[in-house]
């Protein structure tokens, strides 16, 4: 399937829309190419930028998550109701304020960004090796490139992890300054 697309006078050309060695021209009438540099930053930024959006979006209900997750004691007590998230949401807020409920956030921020612009460049990578042509694409082809670009982001990122969860964990201001400090 070809389309030929017009931007400002000069055409693209785009074969089968899933095809990971398109070769698109750009509005300066060059190709571009998934491993220049230029598209390596573009999209790492795009995923990155898209990773913190969808996790700054969700990030109060990840904070209960782990409270509940971590079986802390001070939030047993919505656990057994359809509406305890979000009973354990306004008791947050209303005990600590908006910045309770996104207690940890600034981690779960430094540790997205690089999580997700890997993930979406690795998968970009994997993808153009095992799909180097519209007629090698099979789902398991595009399966083995996803799954090998989530495991490439964890594995570079996972210690950041760790530092995001004992941040989203404290409950309270404590005389100690951070679980930081056992890191």
């Amino acid at each position: 399937m070809q389309r030929q697309d017009s931007v400002a006078g000069k055409s693209q050309t785009l074969q089968h829309p899933n095809d990971a060695t398109i070769a698109v021209k750009s509005i300066s009438g060059q190709k571009q190419d998934k491993q220049n540099l230029d598209y390596v930053l573009r999209t790492g930024l795009a995923g990155g930028l898209a990773g913190c959006a969808a996790k700054t979006i969700v990030g109060p209900l990840d904070r209960v998550k782990i409270l509940f997750q971590a079986s802390n004691p001070q939030f047993a007590k919505y656990t057994g109701s359809w509406f305890g998230v979000v009973t354990a949401m306004r008791d947050i807020n209303r005990q600590s304020g908006l910045r309770g409920l996104f207690r940890g956030h600034s981690a779960t921020l430094l540790r997205i960004f690089p999580y997700a612009s890997i993930k979406f460049l690795a998968y970009e990578q994997f993808r153009s090796i095992l799909i180097p042509s519209a007629s090698y694409e099979t789902p398991l082809r595009r399966l083995f490139s996803g799954a090998s670009a989530g495991v490439t982001s964890v594995l570079i990122t996972y210690p950041l992890e760790v530092i995001r969860v004992r941040l989203a964990f404290e409950t309270k201001h404590e005389s100690r300054p951070s679980s930081l400090k056992g890191i």
